[in-house]
């Protein structure tokens, strides 16, 4: 396990990596110590990898060659704090994608991104773990996956028919269409295809989805109009016949 670990020279990443006041030459021991017999352990290594609180998802020099191993720890089914591994990543992705400051850090995006992409048949696995906060961190990876935008999709609209929890179906919907945006701006391979796993999931919610759940869908829909979203005359109709519905209820209320 952990393949080629020492054969990095981590100092030369510099001694920036700002976890909680870990060097980068202590990131081997950290890497090891997330599958520390002491749980505490094992979380004090995660966080000094991945952040913690606010610095959640942080990314160093050092990041792009962080992740195989922490991909590597994910695979166990079993690992007690893959919640926090997956969100740790999620959190990753969110930083990358609003947090562009210089040509430098979109350098060192384009390796994160690569890094983490290689992950995605585990991602997918993920969304169908027994412990919901693991699906939620999955859907919040998923629709990142632009690369692999139309399998994503439909990834996400199989979880979305068998999920039972609320906060992930509602995070299906918005990053579904998240999703399908991004493809839509960027023109990525397969964003014809990517309109019709949308089309499938309003059919759905028109027929058998909560109010919530159409309400939350038309919103969303109506956000991301400005970007040159799908133009759907169907979809439109639904989305201005629901917003209006709930606003006469709030209204009421």
């Amino acid at each position: 396990m952990f393949e080629g670990l020492d054969d990095i020279n981590w100092e030369q990443f510099g001694d920036t990596h700002i976890a909680i006041g870990m060097k980068t030459r202590e990131i081997p021991d950290c890497v090891r110590n997330m599958i520390h017999p002491d749980h505490k352990e094992r979380e004090f290594a995660i966080a000094c990898l991945l952040g913690e609180g606010q610095h959640l998802g942080m990314l160093s020099n050092a990041t792009p060659h962080i992740i195989p191993y922490v991909l590597e720890v994910l695979v166990d089914q079993h690992y007690e704090q893959r919640g926090y591994l997956i969100y740790g990543i999620a959190r990753m992705f969110e930083k990358m994608y609003f947090d562009l400051e210089t040509f430098r850090y979109l350098a060192r995006i384009l390796q994160v991104y690569d890094a983490l992409k290689k992950g995605y048949p585990l991602y997918r696995r993920l969304l169908s773990d027994a412990d919901p906060e693991v699906r939620l961190a999955a859907v919040q990876v998923l629709v990142y996956m632009q690369d692999n935008c139309p399998d994503a999709l439909a990834t996400l609209l199989s979880q979305f028919m068998v999920e039972t929890d609320t906060d992930i179906r509602h995070e299906i919907i918005g990053g579904m269409l998240k999703l399908v945006k991004d493809t839509q701006i960027y023109r990525t391979e397969g964003h014809r295809d990517s309109e019709q796993n949308i089309i499938s999931l309003w059919n759905y919610l028109k027929n058998n989805g909560s109010f919530d759940e159409q309400v939350h869908f038309a919103r969303s829909f109506s956000n991301y109009r400005k970007f040159g979203f799908i133009y759907n005359k169907e979809i439109s109709a639904f989305v201005e016949q629901t917003l209006k519905h709930a606003d006469s209820i709030r209204t009421t209320d």
